[in-house]
């Protein structure tokens, strides 16, 4: 695994209208996504974490642009030098628009323009349509349900080379070998071609879904709950045959779900957000055995342990996520914190990095 980044997302921040009221006549906004920052190294595996309505789903979805988020960078292959400079920028020129002054504002064009020109062809969120296009070779996505997101019209061979056709690959000898060693490649027979999705049990429908983003070769694939769907006994071999790929193809993953014990044993990284925020970043070993947020705390104490002798969670996790909607003042965690202090209602903690590179939100972290 490379330390250089292959993605890095800065400051990405995705809203969307809502309706409110008993009869939905105001409208509101839903903040799914706050300001959220990371990065994704090749060939590991980011696990992205959180309760579900956390914006975890989101954050993949912006990152292959299938959202449109209000703004942030998404960079491809980028300098990450020049993507902090960017970033900067950014932050200067939204500082200066909220002044009042047409000085301010017209400075804060220029910052724009000139932050704009430094990230392009880099930054896949202000990429015209053909260049997303062929920066979507690099970047693949496998949804949770295999059920929904396989075209029940279409048969297998065709679902796997819809891709390919796209981008130019023609002709049914090489198509025909390029279904056979993708269906190779998942473990599927080679006459599944031929055959249509609903032939095919959840965990068989899952691979072909894994076949289909490999088809055309990417280095990133955003794994939206992968296995979710999928009954107990079939989501090892579906998360075995991922870390397999991974190793033979160098492939990176953006790995989302809530189950902390499948995160932490195919992930490098773990990240966790709580209502559209990143609370906590680092290794899987730190953070599963040393975190520094009370949510994260939370979390790895609701893993179910295999010992009917072992002790009850310390600290369980009690009530609801807010709603994104009308979410609480200063740290979103703070009405479900059990070491919540004044600060936390006031403002929202910054994300701090040690040394080591662990990252968490808390104005008032557990002792190590």
């Amino acid at each position: 695994m490379s330390g250089a980044p292959l993605v890095q997302v800065t400051d990405l921040r995705k809203e969307f209208a809502v309706r409110a009221g008993g009869f939905g006549r105001s409208r509101g906004t839903l903040t799914a996504v706050n300001d959220l920052s990371l990065a994704i190294r090749r060939g590991e595996t980011l696990g992205l974490v959180g309760e579900s309505g956390c914006g975890k789903t989101t954050v993949g979805r912006c990152l292959l642009r299938l959202y449109e988020p209000e703004r942030g960078r998404v960079f491809l292959d980028a300098d990450p030098a020049l993507a902090g400079r960017v970033a900067a920028m950014d932050r200067e020129a939204r500082a200066l628009a909220l002044e009042a002054a047409s000085e301010a504002n017209r400075r804060a064009r220029e910052i724009r323009e000139r932050a704009d020109e430094l990230a392009a062809g880099l930054d896949l969120l202000s990429m015209d349509r053909a260049q997303v296009k062929q920066a979507r070779r690099k970047l693949q996505i496998v949804f949770q349900d295999p059920w929904s997101s396989l075209n029940p019209r279409m048969l297998v061979g065709d679902i796997l080379t819809e891709g390919p056709r796209e981008f130019g690959v023609s002709g049914a000898p090489a198509l025909g070998d390029l279904t056979a060693r993708l269906l190779d490649m998942v473990g599927m027979p080679r006459h599944a071609a031929g055959r249509y999705p609903h032939q095919f049990s959840g965990g068989q429908r899952q691979r072909i879904g894994i076949a289909r983003a490999l088809a055309l070769e990417p280095e990133l694939i955003v794994a939206d709950e992968p296995v979710s769907a999928l009954d107990v006994s079939i989501q090892a071999q579906i998360v075995n045959l991922l870390l397999e790929l991974q190793r033979e193809m160098g492939l990176a993953y953006l790995f989302i779900a809530h189950d902390l014990s499948i995160v932490r044993y195919v992930s490098d990284r773990i990240a966790v957000m709580y209502l559209g925020h990143l609370v906590e970043l680092g290794d899987a070993q730190t953070v599963c055995e040393r975190p520094r947020h009370p949510y994260t705390i939370s979390l790895m104490s609701a893993v179910p342990v295999a010992d009917p002798d072992a002790p009850p969670a310390d600290r369980p996790l009690e009530g609801d996520v807010p709603s994104p909607v009308n979410p609480p003042s200063g740290c979103p965690f703070h009405p479900r914190c059990p070491q919540a202090i004044a600060e936390c209602r006031r403002s929202m903690p910054a994300l701090t990095t040690s040394p080591a590179g662990h990252a968490f939100a808390c104005h008032n972290p557990p002792a190590t």
